[in-house]
């Protein structure tokens, strides 16, 4: 299987962010692991700089142009959200409807993937905004670059500013870590489905952690994708911040810095991850 070596995890992401830091990654040849390094391989990876929907305030939502962008200028890891199309394909897109980044609108799971990959994902992006509707038409400057009204940047093209599908982020990504969050709603068990199968085809279970809010959702996963690795939905790191003990199963938690005005990541929340085997992704 696929795997890349990163200076050795306590990182740079939140489920309830966003978040991109730039700086330049450490990145070498697979090695085996030294004594004494923990067994949790997402533990023994730190610092990771992990790019949170591609940089979502520097770059359009989840476009292959953010991706590549955020690689580019540093990004370790790649974080994504996961839907299922209406011809079953896994798209990266965040939001059940298309509404907030594209100049269409709908429900994500009622088109196909040409119908879908159609509409320009750049639409409602401003540098500092990833969804902003209420801005001046010319702060919108990406706009029109999927439909061929706009030249795109240098080095890109038109499909970068589509919604992208899993598989075209495997293969452009062959060896970056992903960390890929499937969606709750009607089609998640199925998105679920699809994303193992697609982890297989690709060989890439050494590449990503599976993430999710709800943990039925995990549930199912780990059912179908025993082995891959995860990171637990909200109830279940609700719990853990009371009972500090182990999560079987579980390689990181992904968790912000503060949640209803509760500190959550303390030196001591780290300590206590680490000791249970167990990244930390703030």
């Amino acid at each position: 299987m696929r795997r890349i070596r990163l200076l050795v995890v306590a990182v740079a992401f939140s489920l309830f962010g966003a978040l991109f830091v730039a700086v330049p990654a450490a990145t070498g040849v697979p090695a085996a692991s030294p004594p004494g390094e923990p067994a949790n391989t997402w533990l023994a990876r730190r610092p990771l700089n992990i790019a949170h929907a591609g940089g979502d305030l520097e770059a359009p939502h989840e476009t292959m142009y953010a991706f590549k962008r955020a690689v580019a200028v540093g990004a370790d890891a790649l974080e994504m959200d996961l839907r299922l199309s209406a011809d079953g394909e896994v798209m990266v897109v965040h939001d059940s409807t298309i509404n907030r980044t594209s100049n269409g609108t709908g429900e994500v799971r009622n088109f196909t993937v040409a119908e879908l990959q159609a509409f320009d994902n750049a639409y409602w992006f401003v540098p500092g905004c990833w969804s902003c509707h209420d801005r001046p038409v010319e702060e919108y400057t990406l706009r029109g670059v999927r439909t061929g009204e706009v030249a795109p940047p240098a080095g890109y093209d038109a499909d970068d500013f589509a919604i992208p599908t899993l598989r075209q982020v495997f293969e452009e990504f062959p060896d970056r870590l992903l960390d890929l969050e499937i969606k709750d709603g009607p089609d998640a068990f199925a998105t679920a489905d699809a994303l193992a199968a697609l982890i297989d085809e690709y060989d890439a279970a050494d590449q990503v952690v599976v993430v999710s809010f709800d943990d039925t959702i995990l549930d199912h996963f780990h059912a179908v994708a025993p082995g891959i690795d995860t990171s637990p939905g909200l109830d279940t790191i609700t719990a853990w911040f009371g009972s500090r003990g182990p999560l079987p199963g579980e390689t990181s938690l992904q968790v912000p810095p503060t949640f209803s005005g509760i500190e959550v990541v303390t030196e001591q929340f780290v300590l206590d991850a680490h000791a249970n085997d167990l990244a930390v992704y703030v």
